[in-house]
């Protein structure tokens, strides 16, 4: 698997390799570690990763003492992850040789086992070393301290070592930790992520939780705070998440929205000058209220994921009777009612990372907590995602300004709970319509996006040249045409037409003459030398004069250079019998030999004497 990271604008997580926006969809079974087989194991993960579920995150904790008898449990198996008897000792983690994760001998060989079926199905493993309620600020009053910060480091360490090459994991300090600041427990958390990235990097000069460093993207960390009467604080309240590094992802709890203001805690999070991406730390899932149903009420739970993405949020959690794996947990994680979770998936797949929140787009009473009617326009403003839970009025007036370049809007409902949808209307994006949930769905969402129906909305028409006249244009059924002459013989239409025309010298006749481009094109400029050598060839190049007779002698010849002819050149061999009766007798033959011989009249009177001698 890929190892995740933040996006350029700090408000979701990316996959680190390819950059697709991670779409986390978390469930949280923080007791797997301790009381699921590997056949739960394998069943859980089997079913949450089915297409009507599509999960991709899972939480758990290492050691978890909650609803125990003891702070030190034992596993599936029989195995505790710690030596010290009911008292964990994290100075020892209690380790038998020859096991592996099939095959387990110990606590650790059957986590190794968690893990290696994580990576297997893609999906990432939210991490939490400890449950700190019980073993680091004791917040409940039912645990004891045992955890100081020489304690925190060496166990992060160990940590660290043993999975530093699993890119999927994820590791959340904490677990239910409280404020740090009041419970006194920073430096124990900032030496446990210290230990941490020691192990993971073997590092000898390891920088501290305060100092940037390359080597602190080697993992990702965050915090599980402390919810106090269902009224959770973000991380980046309890930690400045500029200060400590180590800190990678914001995280909340939804369950604020049931007393709280929900959409204040995660928006303010995502307006924060320095924010980073924010997820549920733990979701409220489909708990009531009191969580006292069973089976739970679905109902009233299935607005939560996409109103936490309208809010700017990056990553939503679902947390239930799952959590401690009670009887009849099979039967929960396989119910139908579940399967909104893909139809989820599917329809916010390409939506979600685009989502700016913007609440003031509801011009109606909004209502509050988890009726609380929320709103957000996509970052290049072409839709507007509205939620209505099923607690909510049902109905709101919306403003569609920021889609307002568009001419129309075409708006859709989904039902969360069937993934079916139903038109909504066309509307005039300049109108603030009022729109209303059809009645009986158990939560809607409204998508309005922009349509175009004039042709030429989004088309831009630049300024032309024609000729040397700059001309405006205009559109006209989505085609840019000629409209006004805005300025004649404009110096941005005029260019040179001799730009990269190279004029070289060229021969005019014997004589090298310059050239200079006008309007293009190369014409004579200048003399530059008469009788030019680089214009006069050679004439004789090519010609090859054999010897000839004249008369009884051989004669050699040379090439005359001013006419390219041959022209007899020396004697011989006088009297050589190959020339014995040669000598031309007709007229037009002795004359062919004066002119190309150059013998003159001398020549003629020769050839007649000869002649006559026969």
């Amino acid at each position: 698997m890929d190892k995740l990271k933040i996006s350029e604008n700090g408000h979701y997580l990316e996959n680190a390799v390819t950059g697709e926006p991670f779409m986390w969809m978390g469930i949280v079974p923080w007791k797997m570690p301790q009381l699921a087989s590997r056949e739960d194991v394998d069943f859980f993960i089997s079913e949450i990763k089915k297409p009507e579920h599509e999960y991709n995150v899972i939480f758990a904790v290492i050691i978890m003492s909650q609803r125990s008898d003891t702070l030190n449990p034992e596993n599936a198996y029989g195995d505790r992850a710690f030596s010290g008897g009911s008292v964990p000792d994290f100075n020892r983690p209690k380790i038998v040789s020859g096991g592996t994760p099939d095959n387990p001998t110990d606590f650790w060989d059957h986590m190794d086992y968690i893990v290696r079926e994580c990576e297997a199905n893609d999906i990432y493993l939210v991490l939490v070393p400890q449950w700190s309620n019980m073993y680091v600020n004791d917040a409940w009053g039912r645990g004891i301290d045992t955890m100081d910060a020489s304690t925190a480091r060496g166990y992060g360490e160990f940590l660290g070592d043993r999975y530093k090459n699993e890119k999927h994991i994820i590791w959340m300090l904490g677990g239910d930790g409280g404020d740090p600041n009041e419970e006194g427990t920073k430096s124990i958390y900032r030496a446990q992520a210290e230990g941490l990235l020691k192990g993971y990097t073997g590092c000898t000069s390891c920088p501290a939780w305060n100092e940037p460093d390359p080597l602190w993207s080697r993992l990702m960390m965050t915090y599980h705070g402390h919810i106090e009467k269902y009224i959770s604080n973000r991380v980046s309240q309890l930690w400045d998440l500029e200060d400590d590094v180590w800190i990678d992802i914001d995280g909340c709890y939804n369950g604020t929205a049931r007393r709280g203001d929900w959409y204040g805690i995660i928006t303010d999070g995502y307006n924060l000058p320095y924010h980073k991406p924010m997820i549920e730390v733990e979701g409220q899932g489909f708990w009531t209220e009191d969580n006292i149903n069973w089976p739970p009420n679905f109902g009233g739970t299935k607005s939560f994921p996409y109103m936490h993405y309208i809010f700017g949020g990056a990553g939503p959690s679902n947390l239930d009777q799952l959590w401690d794996f009670e009887p009849g947990w099979e039967e929960i994680l396989t119910l139908p009612e579940r399967n909104w979770v893909g139809y989820m998936t599917d329809f916010m797949y390409n939506l979600w990372y685009k989502l700016v929140p913007d609440n003031g787009l509801v011009l109606s009473d909004p209502g509050t907590m988890w009726g609380e009617i929320v709103a957000a326009h996509s970052v290049d403003n072409d839709f507007i995602l509205v939620s209505f839970s099923e607690e909510s009025s049902g109905s709101a007036k919306i403003d569609l300004s920021p889609i307002s370049d568009y001419s129309a809007v075409r708006s859709t409902w989904l039902n969360t709970s069937t993934g079916g949808t139903q038109d909504a209307g066309n509307y005039d994006s300049s109108e603030s319509p009022w729109f209303t949930a059809p009645a009986n769905w158990s939560g809607a969402v409204l998508k309005i996006e922009g349509i175009t129906l004039d042709p030429c909305v989004g088309v831009d028409c630049p300024d032309i040249c024609i000729g040397k006249d700059r001309w405006s244009q205009k559109c006209e059924n989505g085609v840019c045409v000629d409209d006004q002459l805005i300025e004649i013989n404009s110096s941005s239409c005029v260019s040179d037409p001799c730009a990269g025309v190279n004029c070289p010298d060229i021969c005019i006749g014997k004589d090298r003459w310059s050239q200079k481009c006008e309007d293009g094109v190369c014409v004579d400029d200048q003399l530059i030398e008469i009788n030019s050598s680089s214009c006069v060839s050679d004439p004789c190049a090519d010609v090859d004069c054999p010897n000839i007779c004249i008369c009884n002698d051989i004669w050699s010849q040379k090439c005359d250079p001013t006419t390219g002819l041959c022209v007899p050149y020396q004697l011989l061999i006088k009297d050589a019998t190959d020339c014995m009766n040669k000598v031309p007798t007709d007229e037009s033959s002795i004359q062919k030999y004066l002119i190309i011989g150059g013998l003159g009249l001398a020549g003629f009177a020769m050839l007649l004497m000869s002649r006559n001698k026969k």
